[in-house]
């Protein structure tokens, strides 16, 4: 056997020992990130899984703060900044504890001066190697990258076919997008995948950000759109939010 096909077989092995990571994505403070990361840790937890809470920051809103109650909660490293005193993710004492899933806030963080790394990311990559997965949290604008909010208008969505309520709803979300920094597409074409799969190679997108898709009633042979795009991009990365 070459030396070759064994280095090949040492990196599957790897990979499938890394814990794996799923990053709740907002627009901006205040949306929710936090507060669905933490349900969805308690409902794991339900289920029998072992979540911890590696950091967490509440900010101090009372519905935040109600779900952590039921998780357990890995002390926080204590450390002092220029008179300050800063709470930091304790990364060791998460590897010691070693539990299947641990929630951490806030990815983009800056650590304190004294902490193991300098930033949050760092952290959790350090988490991932030992095999945690982790639940994490960050602000879309944070990615430090121009981002597009794309919608695709199908002959399905014509306006004498859609209801105003609905055309309000997009508008809206559209001129959100811009007010926060997006650059907006509109396009139309008769399949959304076709249209997006042709977008985001024409622009050399990299990441793809994609709504979780409503409870409608699929026609024969309809395939959901994140099943289009991730067959169509394997090199792209896409969160389901």
């Amino acid at each position: 056997m070459s030396r070759q096909v064994v280095d090949d077989f040492l990196t599957i092995i790897r990979r499938q020992q890394l814990g794996k990571l799923k990053i709740y994505l907002g627009p901006c403070p205040g949306v929710g990130k936090t507060y669905q990361m933490l349900i969805e840790g308690n409902r794991l937890r339900r289920q029998g899984i072992d979540v911890v809470i590696g950091y967490v920051e509440p900010h101090e809103r009372p519905e935040t703060i109600a779900q952590i109650a039921d998780l357990e909660i890995i002390p926080p490293l204590v450390a002092h900044h220029h008179g300050i005193t800063l709470h930091e993710m304790n990364v060791d004492a998460v590897l010691e504890r070693k539990p299947t899933v641990a929630l951490v806030d806030e990815l983009a963080h800056t650590n304190a001066p004294q902490s193991r790394n300098r930033k949050r990311y760092e952290d959790v990559e350090h988490l991932l190697r030992a095999g945690i997965n982790v639940i994490t949290t960050r602000l879309a604008a944070q990615l430090n990258a121009q981002w597009y909010a794309v919608y695709v208008r199908t002959p399905d969505e014509s306006v004498v076919k859609i209801d105003a309520e609905v055309q309000r709803r997009v508008l809206h979300t559209l001129e959100a997008a811009q007010k926060m920094g997006g650059l907006v597409i509109l396009l139309k074409h008769e399949q959304v995948a076709q249209a997006l799969v042709s977008f985001i190679k024409d622009y050399g997108i990299t990441h793809v950000i994609l709504g979780r898709p409503g409870k409608r009633r699929l026609r024969p042979f309809d395939r959901p759109l994140h099943d289009d795009l991730i067959r169509e991009l394997p090199g792209v990365y896409l969160t389901i939010v």
